[in-house]
């Protein structure tokens, strides 16, 4: 189904869509969580759908809610951002940001490194809407795909590339957008635009789950940071879908930006820690075993270890008695995953050959004592050895 809209006069802001492309906007938002799943079902598909009726929710969207005012101010002060919206999940964010910026001729590229949800919200909602949409990697002939780009193109990537936990090259992509007047949406959660701040612009969006550093996992929340340019835009799709976070979560926001500061610092103090005991301190029969690829230059607090076998890296993993394994990373308790744990079949190859294969585990650094997360780390190893 789609649902026009009507035209605007000409005010100084940007429309939805321009008026002679209007039409293509879907009636219920694709929505995925974790699992990367759609929400299917006609009682889930009617909280995201303009036909809902309860009233609280239509203020609350509407900007209307003074706790959520509050806190979007809060942020766009704190990140020193002219403009942050609340949405209710770190997805909804990056939907947003694509209804506000995509055309009928649109294409949306999306780094093989992105979350996996992603990448199907790309894959599968808009490519069977009739958008062409591409995965491409950070290789040579990876970046073919970007060389020929058009004004309504979208590129979405992550400021902390998920597989091997690297910051991209942001310069980079905001000139080639700038160079190319199509849009750049950016998902810095793993950083965390206080760790991290980038500034939006004409052609960039900023997007950020609350989920995990805010929220410590505890409740569900996204912000999505933009220029003046598209205020009115946001606001409509906010509105239209009724994508709003609900104060209470909001409320839950503020109070974990009181402690966020100090967590993100002692968690990448603990990585560099945990770093330097590995590089001093290990036993050298198991430094054999493993090479540290990555420490994330301190931008996010992430150890990458690739293992001379597919198996050793499994079997470490599942030896682990603190760290947890975790699809998700984000608060205060350290996780792990194997780096292709969040892999679409289609391009497993793309990560593959930049090196994020089986062999390859990244350890998000909690709050724990570091050399309890070494002793936990070392002790794991040394049984996947033994259990070789």
């Amino acid at each position: 189904m789609r649902l026009k809209t009507k035209k605007r006069p000409s005010n100084g802001k940007p429309s939805l869509f321009c008026q002679d492309q209007s039409g293509l906007l879907p009636l219920v938002a694709p929505i995925y969580y974790g699992a990367g799943q759609c929400l299917v079902s006609a009682k889930q598909a009617s909280r995201f759908s303009i036909l809902r009726k309860d009233n609280f929710n239509y203020y609350s969207r509407d900007g209307l809610n003074q706790t959520l005012l509050h806190v979007e101010k809060k942020l766009s002060n704190l990140y020193g951002i002219s403009n942050a919206r609340l949405v209710n999940s770190g997805m909804t964010a990056i939907l947003v940001a694509i209804l506000v910026s995509i055309k009928p001729s649109s294409r949306i590229f999306v780094c093989s490194g992105a979350f996996i949800d992603t990448q199907l919200l790309a894959l599968n909602h808009f490519k069977q809407m009739g958008y062409e949409t591409k995965i491409f990697d950070l290789t040579g002939d990876g970046r073919c795909a970007l060389k020929d780009l058009h004004p309504e193109d979208i590129i979405i990537v992550e400021s902390i590339t998920n597989p091997l936990c690297v910051k991209i090259n942001l310069a980079a992509f905001q000139n080639l957008v700038s160079k190319n007047n199509c849009t750049l949406i950016v998902d810095n959660t793993l950083a965390s635009t206080i760790s991290w701040k980038i500034k939006p612009s004409r052609n960039t969006f900023v997007v950020e789950s609350l989920t995990k550093y805010h929220l410590m996992n505890a409740g569900t929340g996204g912000a999505i940071y933009f220029s003046s340019y598209y205020k009115h835009a946001v606001h409509e799709v906010i509105k239209l879908f009724g994508l709003c976070m609900g104060p209470e979560i909001a409320a839950r926001v503020e109070q974990g930006l009181h402690t966020l500061p100090f967590r993100i610092e002692k968690q990448n103090a603990n990585a560099c820690v945990l770093v330097n005991l590995l590089q001093t301190k290990a036993p050298k029969k198991l430094m054999k075993l493993f090479t540290l690829i990555s420490s994330s230059e301190g931008v996010a607090p992430f150890v990458v270890l690739k293992f001379k076998t597919t198996k050793l890296a499994k079997k470490t993993i599942d030896n682990f008695s603190m760290i947890l394994p975790s699809p998700s990373f984000g608060g205060t308790i350290s996780m792990v995953s194997p780096a292709n744990f969040h892999v679409n079949a289609k391009v497993k190859h793309l990560l593959d050959r930049a090196g994020a294969d089986a062999r390859v585990i990244r350890i998000f650094i909690g709050m724990e004592n570091p050399l309890e997360i070494f002793n936990d780390l070392m002790d794991s190893v040394e049984k996947a050895f033994l259990d070789r």
